[in-house]
């Protein structure tokens, strides 16, 4: 995510995070290279002030089949688990940690509504942007291919009591495609997930007018 300052119209701030394909083993060569720059920015779980505006991340995601589990969580204490592909596989120094039990195993780790809750407080939810990965649920930004509804529905509640200004989300990258909705409004907040299929999806927010706007720019083809 790029971020422009009206105050210094000639910086830009990128903020980021890797998401839940990534190994979590990378996680300190990507904030070390985040921190080799002054205006680039890890927001994994952390919050950052721009302007009047606080942005905060997180990209913890609810459960799926797949087998990579670095970056998985149930969504809350009461989560019913999906079909499964394999034991579970987590990165660890340079090999892989397998976990045949993998549910009872999660059970032990925080769920996304405790992981919501433990993230730092920003000083004014009115000005706050929340940076989450994984997409709410019953908003139409969570819908895959084979027509499940998989979005996180602590997400949706964090949301629907605390009303920050916007939610920015990705994960579900087909979901635009399958229900025609890339932003969605809970409240007085604004939810926006892009999509991303073979064309570049990418919106461009003016924060101080709420006001977006989505672009896709096709591949070439030969």
């Amino acid at each position: 995510m790029l971020i422009k300052c009206d105050n210094y119209p000639e910086i830009f701030r990128y903020l980021g995070y890797l998401g839940n394909d990534d190994l979590k083993i990378f996680d300190p060569l990507f904030e070390e290279t985040c921190h080799s720059f002054p205006f680039v920015h890890c927001i994994a779980q952390l919050k950052i002030e721009i302007g009047d505006y606080e942005f905060i991340g997180m990209n913890w995601v609810t459960d799926y089949p797949f087998r990579l589990k670095d970056r998985c969580r149930m969504d809350s204490d009461n989560y019913v688990f999906q079909q499964q592909f394999g034991s579970a596989l987590f990165s660890e120094n340079n090999k892989w940690k397998e976990v045949d039990d993998w549910f009872s195993y999660a059970k032990t780790l925080p769920t996304i509504e405790e992981e919501m809750e433990h993230l730092i407080r920003p000083k004014d939810m009115a000005k706050t942007v929340y940076v989450i990965h994984m997409p709410p649920a019953l908003l139409g930004l969570d819908k895959c291919s084979h027509g499940a509804e998989v979005g996180s529905k602590a997400i949706f509640k964090f949301i629907e009591k605390n009303q920050p200004l916007l939610t920015l989300h990705g994960h579900i990258h087909e979901s635009s495609l399958m229900t025609g909705k890339w932003f969605s409004e809970l409240g007085k907040t604004i939810c926006i997930q892009p999509g991303q299929l073979r064309e570049l999806s990418y919106v461009v927010i003016d924060l101080d007018q709420m006001k977006y706007e989505r672009f896709l720019v096709c591949p070439e083809t030969t």
